[in-house]
């Protein structure tokens, strides 16, 4: 997951540490010291930094206005998740293999697309 941007790659890199830990722990019953609503709040708080950096990159590059404001507000609805996630009572697998799926799309599709021209 490379953007060629080190302290997004960095970031994307935490991130699915993070994520992968959240799947041990609620996919594989990985009974670890690990409570799967503090690991999401952790994995909230880094998505809101890393979608903060990614922001302000996608401002210093030559790119649509428009679409820098959908990319603004995919992290918005996906925060807005994360954050329900986070409040359901129970957190089931599915929600964490969505979790996953979404993030691993957004990386690949989104910010490589966005982040593949170097910044001038």
């Amino acid at each position: 997951m490379i953007t060629g941007i080190d302290i997004i790659d960095e970031q994307h890199e935490l991130i699915k540490s993070c994520t992968k830990k959240l799947e041990d722990v609620i996919i594989k019953r990985d009974k670890s010291v690990y409570n799967p609503k503090e690991i999401l709040n952790i994995l909230y708080k880094y998505y809101k930094t890393h979608f903060y950096t990614e922001e302000l990159y996608l401002k210093k590059m030559d790119m649509n206005d428009e679409h820098i404001q959908e990319h603004i507000q995919e992290h918005m609805d996906f925060l807005k998740l994360l954050k329900n996630i986070g409040n359901a009572d129970k957190i089931s697998v599915e929600l964490i293999l969505n979790l996953k799926k979404w993030t691993e799309s957004h990386i690949m599709e989104m910010d490589m697309n966005d982040f593949k021209e170097p910044l001038t």
